[in-house]
């Protein structure tokens, strides 16, 4: 610095005035400039250091994760040998399962929703006939060690083959001491029809004690002193056959006749019902008034033998003839309950005609592949070619 000039700088320039400030930097950025090659516009440098953001940071740190869970995934995914047994693979891990917590909601599954059955359409016979494998006349397909030749149905065993359980004797037993039919009402029959066929089954019980009530009567009596013996005895005669007879007979023709017509839903079968059950009504109308040589003790001959003096024997018949009626009067109740049930169920007079038709087919059909049809058929088609 001059001792002449204390404003002066340091580089000796005499003439450097302090309150010329601007003047000199402009002086100073101006060299400055002249100095360093420039190539294109002017640019200010910012001095930084080599740091990324914070988002490319997480970005990297995702990217270093994912490698990460990858090598791993790799590692374990590898077969893992050992001396005494090889696993081939492991289940994968994934990275979203691993990282990121899955809700409660999107691991929920839905429970199925029980679906109902469809409500058949079917009637319940034959629906039974699916279930059972009955065919009513035809062969069945059901395995024989299925709960020894039986089928479980709403909580009640069905036979298939319906081996006879009726009456309740033992099997071993000779002829005719042995069970004849099969009964299962609670699992065979529709309940459109259980109740009367129950019904009808009590009138026959009923009416086969009044057959033997009836029996009874007319061996008491015989010890009338003063009555016709040989009228008598014919009377007890035909009350015996009755009993024997008519209790079977009954069975068949009337009652066993209902309980296929409800079990197999047949028209023709209700028709039959009806035929055998009207004479049966007037059976039971003629013991009641008990006509002489008929085999009934009704009314008419207690009548007789109150005459002659007789009352323990005419109290008898009166007995028998007040259960004759009751009975008559019974039987004619049942059978208006069975016709409603013949119209509620569908029945009708064209099915039943229908279904004959088939059976009379059928049963032509059958008598004409036996041998003695097959010859009638030939001697009739040969009398027809020579008549032509």
């Amino acid at each position: 610095m001059s001792e002449d000039n204390p404003f002066a700088g340091s580089d000796g320039d005499d003439d450097y005035n302090p309150f010329e400030e601007d003047a000199f930097d402009k002086k100073k950025k101006a060299a400055a400039i002249k100095k360093a090659p420039v190539k294109g516009p002017a640019t200010l440098t910012v001095e930084s250091k080599n740091e990324a953001p914070d988002w490319a940071k997480a970005v990297d740190d995702s990217d270093k994760q994912k490698s990460e869970v990858a090598q791993e995934t790799e590692k374990v995914s590898t077969p893992v040998k050992t001396k005494s047994q090889s696993v081939e693979s492991v289940p994968l891990l994934s990275a979203s399962s691993s990282q990121i917590p899955v809700p409660d909601w999107a691991t929920h599954e839905e429970k199925p929703k029980p679906t109902r059955k469809a409500k058949s359409t079917q009637p319940e016979s034959q629906q039974l006939q699916a279930i059972s494998g009955q065919n009513y006349g035809g062969t069945t397909n059901m395995d024989e060690g299925l709960l020894s030749g039986q089928v479980e149905l709403d909580g009640m065993a069905v036979d298939p083959n319906r081996t006879p359980n009726w009456p309740p004797f033992s099997p071993r037993c000779c002829w005719p001491f042995r069970p004849c039919f099969h009964h299962n009402f609670r699992a065979e029959l529709p309940t459109w029809g259980y109740s009367t066929v129950k019904l009808l089954f009590a009138i026959w019980y009923v009416n086969s004690l009044a057959l033997f009530w009836n029996f009874i009567a007319t061996l008491a009596a015989l010890d009338c002193k003063s009555c016709d013996q040989n009228s008598l005895f014919q009377t007890v005669g035909l009350a015996l056959l009755f009993l024997v007879c008519c209790i079977p007979c009954s069975y068949y023709c009337w009652f066993h006749q209902l309980h296929n017509a409800v079990r197999r839903d047949s028209s023709l079968k209700f028709g039959l019902f009806f035929f055998s059950f009207v004479i049966q009504i007037l059976v039971s109308i003629v013991f009641a008034i008990g006509f002489p040589g008929s085999g009934g003790a009704g009314l008419w001959g207690a009548i007789m033998q109150l005459g002659v003096g007789s009352s323990e024997i005419a109290f008898i018949m009166f007995a028998s003839s007040i259960l004759w009626i009751l009975l008559a009067i019974i039987q004619i109740i049942s059978v208006q309950r069975v016709l409603m049930v013949f119209r509620t169920s569908g029945q009708s007079l064209e099915r039943a005609q229908g279904e004959a038709a088939k059976t009379g087919g059928q049963v032509a059909y059958r008598a004409a592949n036996t041998d003695a049809g097959k010859t009638v058929m030939k001697g009739a088609a040969s009398a027809a070619w020579q008549n032509a």
